[in-house]
């Protein structure tokens, strides 16, 4: 039953709107995109519970971008994607960076 619950609470917390503000974090393929003048500022892990694969990875990505956003960052760049079968968990791992222009 405590699982059953807590994939519960993962579900409704994955199904948090991506907001104005995340969508303007870039999301870039490799550390090679990233303009000169960058820091990273942040790592982030996000996990998401769903049966099908490409809807987890969907709103995982998402909840990164929202982090990204909420501490600052300008860019987001996913590291790892890995998916828990067994519980229906997929986590991505990512790393914010603040760009600035010069």
């Amino acid at each position: 039953m405590r699982y059953i619950s807590l994939i519960a609470i993962l579900m409704i917390s994955a199904c948090a709107t991506v907001s104005e503000q995340s969508l303007a974090v870039k999301m870039i393929e490799s550390e090679i995109e990233l303009p000169t003048n960058c820091r990273q500022n942040i790592s982030i892990k996000s996990g998401s519970a769903f049966e099908e694969y490409a809807l987890a990875k969907e709103h995982a990505t998402n909840d990164a971008r929202i982090k990204a956003a909420k501490a600052g960052s300008t860019h987001i760049l996913i590291t790892s994607i890995k998916s828990h079968v067994a519980l229906f968990l997929t986590v991505v791992e990512a790393k914010g960076y603040v760009c600035r222009d010069e």
